[in-house]
């Protein structure tokens, strides 16, 4: 039978390194929850043998500001892994939180997909899409099995991104970004003639729901004032 145990040693608590941020909007909603109720004790947080928190630091931060007891039971060599697992279980682990979780572990496919996203400012899912080169593709990221394959395209098309910017407000729109994804692997596209099209074009840039629709307005403003004979078809991939 796991024995439950309290302390009031706050200080005994060690952190593991990679588990997700401290969310102070949730510590402060806890920390009302157990005021004047004795919630900790019917929820007792888990650490490992070397007093690092498995599932409830925000539990021991929002006894910490009370100055309540905190309740916890000792489990054996438990790892990151097993905290990913089981806060999936509890609330969801963000992106961002995995993110976070695996550039703590050194792992440098999540270190570039970092710092690209700082540097860019696209969402996560968005940087993940250029930079494995394939449009949205998500498998294995939460599993520690992203891969980096094309850093120099992924680039190349996030500086296409941004040369919208003069034309359209929009262009951080993760659909615009997977539209742009599509086509810069498009034999007709030309970058420069998109670009001089789109200084005549301001007022046609609009937000769009769909990844279609966007390839849709872009392919309309590339031919703008081209006789048919020369138009290219954009969206056929």
């Amino acid at each position: 039978m796991v024995k439950i145990q309290k302390t009031k040693n706050y200080d005994m608590f060690k952190f593991l390194h990679g588990n997700r941020v401290l969310d102070n909007k949730r510590i402060g909603k806890l920390t009302g929850a157990i005021k004047d109720r004795d919630l900790l004790s019917v929820r007792p947080i888990v650490i490992n043998e070397k007093n690092e928190i498995i599932d409830g630091q925000h539990r021991l931060e929002a006894a910490k500001k009370l100055g309540k007891p905190v309740y916890y039971i000792v489990g054996d060599a438990f790892t990151l892994e097993e905290v990913q697992v089981l806060n999936q279980n509890n609330r969801n682990w963000s992106a961002k939180e995995f993110l976070t979780s695996f550039v703590a572990k050194g792992n440098k496919n999540y270190t570039i997909l970092k710092s690209f996203k700082e540097e860019f400012g696209f969402g996560i899912g968005e940087c993940i899409s250029l930079l494995s080169g394939k449009h949205r593709n998500y498998a294995n990221f939460r599993d520690g099995g992203f891969e980096v394959t094309d850093w120099r395209k992924a680039r190349k098309i996030a500086r296409m991104v941004y040369d919208f910017a003069p034309f359209y407000t929009g262009y951080k729109r993760r659909t615009f970004i997977y539209a742009m994804q599509l086509l810069a692997g498009n034999k007709n596209y030309n970058h420069e003639r998109m670009m001089t099209k789109s200084k005549y074009q301001k007022n046609k840039f609009e937000d769009k729901t769909s990844v279609e629709q966007y390839l849709e307005m872009l392919e309309k403003i590339y031919n703008f004032k081209t006789p048919t004979n020369k138009r290219k078809y954009l969206r056929t991939l």
